[in-house]
């Protein structure tokens, strides 16, 4: 179980958060509507393989997807594909893979962090199930993880950055 350790992690920072249970959901979406929230409140952690063989969590909305071209921009790599399942179990022991909390100093992993989470004061996140969220406050987050700001989100059907036309 992930939680005592992610509490432990916080605790040791003095960074103030709140547990809250709801109804399993597995998709982020999901997870915003049983909360009763909108899922531009909820954060979702997606872990992105880079052509060096190192990952990131990259922390977005729960509506957008992650612009993998612009992940590639941010980190100065080639290529970045997203992780498969048996890595994620790897590298994120006693998490329910699509549950990993977005703390990378956690999970010895940088963290890029989409700039559209900074108009909310609190964030909520996966806790490691698929039954638990965490609440901090985004600048709480934000002095503990010293995430990378970069634009990655992108609503789903949009295209990524690189496919739209340059402006003249």
């Amino acid at each position: 179980m992930i939680q005592p350790r992610l509490e432990r992690y916080l605790r040791e920072r003095g960074t103030p958060y709140r547990f809250l249970g709801h109804p399993r959901a597995i998709a982020s979406q999901e997870t915003a509507e049983a909360e009763g929230i909108s899922g531009w409140q909820l954060a979702k952690s997606v872990v992105v393989d880079l052509a060096a063989g190192d990952e990131v969590i990259c922390v977005v909305p729960a509506p957008t997807w992650v612009d993998l071209d612009a992940v590639c921009d941010a980190t100065e790599t080639e290529d970045a594909i997203l992780s498969d399942e048996d890595r994620m179990r790897e590298l994120f022991p006693g998490c329910e893979v699509g549950a990993e909390p977005p703390f990378g100093g956690l999970w010895n992993l940088p963290v890029i962090f989409d700039p559209s989470l900074l108009a909310i004061d609190r964030i909520l996140m996966n806790a490691g199930t698929h039954d638990d969220l965490i609440e901090l406050r985004t600048e709480d987050y934000l002095i503990l993880e010293r995430p990378l700001l970069a634009p990655i989100a992108v609503m789903p059907g949009e295209p990524w950055r690189h496919a739209m036309p340059a402006e003249v």
